[in-house]
């Protein structure tokens, strides 16, 4: 895949290798690929479920209460 052709998350995401580490940080345990493509799929089935899908419309700013 040409990485500068990459227009998803998910394209993104299937980069890797399942067992590779994608996210580390001091004294925890890394986040592999495939655990990221598990929690973005549940993630994604989860907004799905409230109708909240792909072609949901999402403010780009949220107001400050003022």
């Amino acid at each position: 895949m040409d990485t500068n052709r990459i227009k998803t998350l998910g394209e993104l995401m299937g980069l890797g290798a399942s067992d590779a580490a994608c996210i580390a940080a001091a004294d925890a345990t890394p986040l592999t690929y495939a655990k990221l493509r598990q929690l973005a799929a549940y993630v994604m089935s989860v907004l799905n479920e409230r109708a909240l899908g792909a072609k949901t419309e999402w403010p780009s700013s949220c107001p400050m209460g003022r």
